[in-house]
């Protein structure tokens, strides 16, 4: 894998001069091995298929470490033989680690919303059907109404009809 040509961004994640990297090859330039699989790999996939492929991977520079998406679209196959792709970087890492946030909330909330022993759940205003319930919600409605509840069933499968009036 050899760089034609860089810009300065790319020039600068790599630590190096815009002409350093002109026809330089990736691992000159300290590019890790399996990095360089997974670039030709997906050259390789946009080759066949005509279109752009994207692919994320996390790589250690002297800045630190950055997470990058990838984007790699084949262009032509040059006078020697050799095909031609147009790379894009850009990098991630402030999303990646937004992600990470995120997914450490969700289980947290997750752990509350199964462990809790109050009666959680939700529904469609519009059918009454219960799109999401915790463990105590459903030990509750098989104990009073004898009805293993499911996501997707409607009050009205288990409720009284009395009942059923101060939700409509």
């Amino acid at each position: 894998v050899r760089y034609v040509s860089a810009n300065r961004q790319l020039a600068e994640l790599c630590g190096q001069s815009v002409t350093a990297i002109a026809g330089a090859s990736g691992k000159k330039l300290g590019t890790p091995e399996h990095v360089l699989n997974l670039f030709i790999a997906r050259c390789e996939e946009s080759r066949r298929s005509r279109k752009p492929v994207s692919f994320e991977y996390t790589r250690a520079f002297a800045s630190g470490e950055i997470a990058l998406l990838n984007t790699v679209t084949y262009l032509e196959t040059g006078p020697q033989g050799w095909p031609k792709f147009a790379f894009a970087a850009m990098d991630i890492t402030e999303r990646k680690r937004a992600e990470r946030a995120l997914n450490k909330a969700q289980a947290q909330q997750t752990a509350i919303f199964e462990s809790t022993q109050d009666l959680i759940w939700s529904l469609d205003a519009d059918t009454l059907a219960i799109t999401s319930f915790n463990p105590a919600f459903a030990a509750e409605v098989l104990e009073t109404y004898g009805v293993h509840v499911r996501p997707g069933m409607s009050l009205r499968e288990f409720l009284p009809a009395d009942k059923i009036s101060g939700w409509e």
